[in-house]
C-alpha cells in the first residue's frame, strides 16, 4: 500500500470515529409535526431555553463589575467591558421580542434540583480564588470563565436559532450567537497572549540564554 493510500485510510477512519462519535442536535424548530402554522406551535423546551440564555447573560452583563476591585491590563479590562455590553444589548434584544408568536415564559430554566445545586456549587468554590488572586494569575482565571461563558452563550444562543419556531426571533439568536462566536475567538487569543508569555517556546527560550550549540566541540 502506498503512502498516500495509507493516508487517505487513516483519514477515512477518523472521519468514521469522528462521525459515530457526534452528539446530536437540532435540526428543525421544536413542535413542528408538519402541519399548521409554524408560528402556532408552542413547546415549554423553548420557555427553558430562553430561560437558560437569559440567566446566562445577565450574569455577563455584570461581569465588568469585577473592575471595581480588580485592574487587570487595559486591553483585558476593556474586554470585560465589551462582554458586558454584549450581554446587556442581548438581554434587551431578547425581551422585546418574547411575546412574538408564539410568547415565550422564561420564568424557569426547567433544569432539575440537583442541577441548580451542583452549578452553584461550582460557582461557590471558583468565585474566592477568582477574587482572590492577582496579576496574570486573575487574568488567567477570569478569562477562562469568560471563554466558557461565551461557548455556552454561542452554543445556546445557535440552538434557538435552530428551535424557535419565530423566523424574527431565529434571526435575532443567529446574530446574537455570531456576536458571542466572536467574543469567544478573542479570550482565547488573550489566552494564548497570557500563556506565551508565563510559558515561552523552548527554541526562543535557548536562544535568549546566548548559548549557542554550535560553539562546543573540540577547539
Amino acid at each position: 500500500m502506498s503512502g498516500s493510500t495509507r493516508r487517505r485510510s487513516a483519514f477515512g477512519v477518523i472521519a468514521m470515529m469522528v462521525a459515530g462519535c457526534a452528539a446530536p442536535v437540532l435540526h428543525a424548530p421544536l413542535g413542528l409535526d408538519g402541519a399548521g402554522d409554524a408560528t402556532s406551535a408552542k413547546d415549554a423546551r423553548l420557555d427553558h431555553g430562553y430561560a437558560l440564555v437569559l440567566d446566562l447573560l445577565r450574569n455577563e452583563a455584570k461581569v465588568d463589575g469585577v473592575l471595581a476591585i480588580k485592574s487587570p491590563r487595559p486591553e483585558v479590562a476593556d474586554l470585560l467591558r465589551r462582554i458586558a455590553a454584549a450581554a446587556k444589548a442581548d438581554v434587551g434584544a431578547i425581551e422585546e421580542h418574547l411575546q412574538l408568536d408564539p410568547p415565550i415564559d422564561p420564568t424557569s430554566t426547567g433544569l432539575p434540583l440537583l442541577e441548580i445545586d451542583a452549578r452553584n456549587r461550582i460557582a461557590n468554590a471558583e468565585t474566592p480564588g477568582l477574587l482572590f488572586s492577582g496579576g496574570r494569575t486573575f487574568e488567567t482565571r477570569m478569562l477562562l470563565t469568560q471563554q466558557k461563558a461565551a461557548q455556552y452563550a454561542e452554543a445556546i444562543l445557535d440552538g434557538l436559532a435552530v428551535a424557535d419556531p419565530n423566523p424574527h426571533r431565529r434571526a435575532m439568536a443567529r446574530a446574537a450567537a455570531t456576536r458571542w462566536k466572536a467574543l469567544e475567538r478573542q479570550i482565547r487569543a488573550w489566552l494564548t497572549v497570557i500563556e506565551e508569555v508565563e510559558h515561552p517556546p523552548q527554541r526562543a527560550a535557548s536562544a535568549d540564554s546566548g548559548f549557542d550549540h554550535g560553539d562546543h566541540g573540540g577547539g
